[in-house]
């Protein structure tokens, strides 16, 4: 029972994220042992709180400054009993602090007496009054009052305290401005960098501030466009400080949405990057005087090379601050930094290619190997991600091997980067360094580079779409029939394909990127463009540094092999090609003549072990996982549904405005009927691939959540719900439907 009471302490208080400096101390001020006392030691015990006794104010104040208990109770039954008011204003005083709850222990009333007043003890300084009560349960019952409520208000003001005194601390500059774009708080950095004073812009709209005319006149639309819609902006622009003086930064806006739904206010984080840029043209213009073999460069020269990369540097940045909303503009930029290159006459080492696609990445803020900005740096203790999380962390970790797990919660806890966690977890699970001959460390530094290349300002394609299509790989590869299927090469391949078979996609479809001419569709021939894109980029990522290289320990022919499985895994997810990869695997079934019944009375087609049939089972396995949202439980699935919407509503917006083929036309928010569109992509999707992937892998509960989200969607309809601003305002809401 004792353990059943601990374990619904933990969880309850758990219901918010874990509190820095979280412990549960509490100390008893009495005078003496009694059986009230006993009773509050037996209630700490078995609710696991750290209780501790004093029997004196001076080892009262002495133990308090020491350990800084959270609560504390001090027992003012007696005649001589302790000073309330001198305990409480001592304790003020000298711990420089007022965030512990005190409580005064106090006698019961007489019944037929009215029941005195608690404003004397307040007056003295106490929080609360605890009327004498010898049961054990009910002493208990206070505790877990006091930590759900008083004790996680004191953890909302440390944590507040500590944020507050990280941000005002903190070398970057940091501006909170309302949804109208009024200031209610700058931080020194800010003061420092712009030359403003926070009393000059407190209450004051962001339109005081000077504007560069460096920057790109569409840029500011951009931003409202992105955060207007919920989601984060990376980029650079150029600032002016009040001196006049302009300068680059690099800057993220980041909009917060309160708990109507509705935007309430901006964060605004800036670094200034004057100093890395001069840096840059000192070194640029210093290998360029001593280039070739150390001769002499004219002067006259220098200074067309120093126009000439002051001119690339611009256009660069115009290209990042577009590339995700005018492709067309990136191309156009490329060029003419090109023309420019070749205009200086600047030479580069033979062999030297323009590297497009990391172009593109840096336009997305996406870190490469190179990195094209100052980051944390990506190795990192692979013991420390599992073992020092935290428990909030490590809680959400507990049934990743369930169907039913949340990624959702481990989304939350992590701050959405939950693939580093859950990729370790089910790396251990299947010895994933032992199979590929590589360290932890090497496999977490890798999932930290591939989590990183995820844009997480995607609702749908990020990288806990890519965890979740992780996981529910992992559920499949531990099915027995697939198991047995499968060997360990081939169970590597799935797990890593599943990791990164959406890496850095842009948040729209490849029709979209072939419509609008972008360099990514221009580079792959129109053809399959974000799934090549999506594995071309994960194996140049990989073998960029040894660190990360996460294949180096394989001998040449399995490196070969696990890399072909790879990409061909990969390209298996495009949607284009579904109904030719399921006819094969379907084929494939039907020409079995064997077969086997399972426990609940399914019939179950045997599939031979040969080269061509497992790669036909792990493309119907990743095409599964890569989709399996229909088949989450219905509160996962709904959300996940409403997400993607998002995706698709967002690029016919995009299309529309830009006056693109409509690719995405029955995706109009104003118009389409979600229950339907969803049942029909059960219908024409769903419904047979499972079928086919279940008469092998034997997945029943998976073929449940199918036929009851359906049922579902279909009651949704029935209830006149049909909009996404409909369901989006129900979203957090169980009686959907």
């Amino acid at each position: 029972m004792a353990e059943q009471d601990s374990n619904f302490i933990d969880l309850l208080l758990l219901g918010d994220r874990i509190p820095i400096g979280y412990c549960r101390v509490i100390l008893a001020i009495f005078s003496e042992n009694d059986k009230q006392l006993n009773a509050l030691k037996q209630a700490a015990e078995k609710g696991n709180y750290k209780l501790n006794v004093v029997h004196s104010e001076r080892s009262a104040i002495e133990y308090y400054q020491d350990y800084r208990p959270h609560i504390v109770f001090v027992d003012l039954r007696s005649k001589d009993a302790f000073n309330g008011e001198t305990i409480c204003k001592n304790v003020k005083d000298k711990s420089l602090s007022n965030q512990s709850t005190m409580i005064a222990v106090v006698n019961p009333s007489n019944s037929d007496k009215e029941e005195p007043s608690i404003a004397p003890l307040l007056a003295m300084g106490f929080n609360r009054r605890f009327v004498e009560n010898f049961n054990v349960g009910g002493c208990l019952n206070e505790l877990i009052m006091l930590e759900v409520n008083d004790l996680r208000q004191q953890v909302k003001i440390r944590e507040a305290d500590s944020l507050f005194a990280a941000i005002h601390n903190a070398y970057d500059s940091v501006e909170i401005t309302t949804d109208r774009s009024q200031f209610q708080y700058v931080n020194p950095a800010f003061e420092r960098t712009t030359g403003y004073w926070s009393s000059e812009l407190i209450g004051k709209l962001d339109s005081v501030l000077p504007i560069s005319d460096k920057n790109d006149p569409e840029l500011f639309n951009t931003i409202k466009s992105y955060i207007s819609r919920g989601r984060t902006w990376e980029g650079s622009y150029v600032g002016k400080r009040k001196s006049g003086e302009t300068y680059p930064q690099f800057v993220r806006v980041i909009p917060i949405i309160g708990h109507e739904g509705f935007l309430t206010h901006h964060v605004t984080i800036k670094r200034d990057i004057s100093e890395m840029e001069t840096k840059y043209k000192k070194y640029v213009e210093e290998s360029i005087k001593s280039y070739p073999n150390g001769k002499v460069v004219d002067p006259n020269h220098i200074k067309t090379v120093e126009a000439s990369t002051s001119m690339v540097i611009n256009l660069i940045k115009i290209a990042q601050e577009n590339v995700s909303e005018s492709p067309n503009n990136v191309t156009q930029s490329l060029d003419k930094v090109l023309q420019i290159l070749k205009d200086a006459e600047i030479s580069f080492p033979q062999g030297a290619d323009f590297d497009l696609i990391n172009f593109t990445e840096l336009g997305n803020n996406t870190i490469t190997s190179q990195g094209n900005l100052p980051r944390p740096s990506l190795v990192v203790n692979a013991k420390s991600i599992l073992n020092d999380a935290s428990a909030e962390i490590k809680i959400a970790l507990d049934g990743a091997s369930d169907w039913d797990y949340d990624i959702l919660e481990l989304e939350r806890v992590t701050e959405k980067r939950p693939l580093v966690y859950l990729g370790m977890k089910i790396f251990e699970r299947f010895r994933m360094g032992h199979y590929l001959n590589a360290s932890a460390d090497v496999l977490c530094n890798w999932l930290k580079l591939i989590e990183a290349n995820y844009r997480q300002s995607n609702s749908y394609h990020n990288s806990t779409h890519a965890g979740d299509v992780l996981h529910a790989s992992a559920c499949f590869l531990d099915c027995d029939r697939v198991k047995n299927l499968l060997d360990p090469l081939d169970i590597m391949a799935s797990l890593i394909a599943a990791i990164v078979h959406d890496v850095d996609h842009p948040g729209v479809t490849s029709a979209f990127l072939c419509n609008s001419h972008n360099p990514l569709a221009l580079l792959y021939n129109d053809s399959a463009v974000l799934e090549s894109h999506h594995a071309a980029l994960a194996f140049k990522l990989t073998t960029s540094n040894d660190k990360v290289n996460i294949f180096k320990g394989l001998e040449s022919d399995e490196y070969r092999s696990i890399r072909s499985s790879i990409i061909d895994m990969v390209l298996a997810t495009e949607m284009t090609k579904h109904f030719s990869y399921l006819s094969k695997f379907t084929d494939c079934l039907n020409s079995s003549k064997n077969t086997v019944i399972a426990d609940d009375g399914t019939e179950l087609k045997v599939i031979e072990s040969s080269s061509e049939n497992r790669m036909l089972a792990k493309r119907i396995l990743i095409k599964c996982a890569d989709i399996s949202n229909p088949a989450r439980n219905w509160i996962l699935s709904k959300e996940w549904a409403l997400r993607i919407l998002d995706e698709y509503m967002c690029q016919y917006d995009e299309e529309d405005k830009e006056g693109l083929p409509l690719t995405m036309h029955m995706f109009n928010r104003e118009k389409c009927n979600v229950p339907q569109s969803q049942r029909s992509f059960y219908d024409y999707f769903v419904k047979d691939l499972f079928k086919s992937w279940h008469s092998f892998a034997h997945i029943p509960h998976v073929m449940k959540n199918i036929e009851e989200n359906y049922d579902h969607w279909r009651n949704v309809e029935q209830k006149g719900i049909k909009y996404f601003r409909e369901l989006n305002e129900l979203r957090n809401s169980k009686d959907v439907p």
